[in-house]
């Protein structure tokens, strides 16, 4: 986490600048509904005037795979305790869960909240389910990761919003 640090504040600027634009988009889907063609345009030039890239997030969490899958090769065949593993798993789940939680407290449009609350909830079933056949091992490693990261996150959109009402 430390090695990714730069990176992981770079994803939680760049998720703060989504929240950001996110009014704008769906002014721009309002605006041409039936025309996806120019909705993608019309984004592009948003996101070039904001200095935005939505794929910028996804760097951090394909640097963690190899780490990831080296552990669960490493520790598949330990032994586990079930009331450990069991704890293990809820928190992996919920560290899915968690940062999608946080990421809509301040959003308005009350729809995207509720999709986003759903598909954290699939998403922390999901987990859960992955989380079943996963070495302890490995669940310790990602939840810790997580909420660490979420600790993370949490910082730097605290700095953004400190920048914004410093610019205001």
């Amino acid at each position: 986490r430390i090695i990714v640090a730069p990176l992981m504040h770079k994803q939680a600027k760049s998720n703060y600048a989504m929240q950001k634009v996110q009014p704008k988009i769906q002014a721009l889907k309002d605006r041409f509904p039936d025309d996806p063609t120019r909705q993608s345009q019309e984004m592009q030039k948003i996101y070039a005037e904001m200095k935005f890239n939505p794929l910028a997030g996804c760097l951090p969490m394909l640097l963690q795979m190899p780490i990831f899958i080296a552990l669960f090769q490493v520790l598949r065949e330990m032994g586990d305790r079930i009331v450990p593993y069991l704890v293990l798993m809820i928190i992996f789940a919920g560290a899915t869960f968690l940062p999608m939680v946080l990421q809509q407290l301040k959003t308005e449009n009350t729809q995207q909240k509720n999709q986003t609350l759903m598909m954290g909830a699939i998403m922390s079933l999901m987990m859960l389910w992955i989380s079943w056949g996963s070495p302890a091992g490995v669940l310790l490693f990602w939840g810790a990761s997580s909420l660490i990261g979420i600790g993370q996150n949490q910082l730097t959109l605290a700095r953004c919003r400190a920048a914004d009402r410093r610019k205001e």
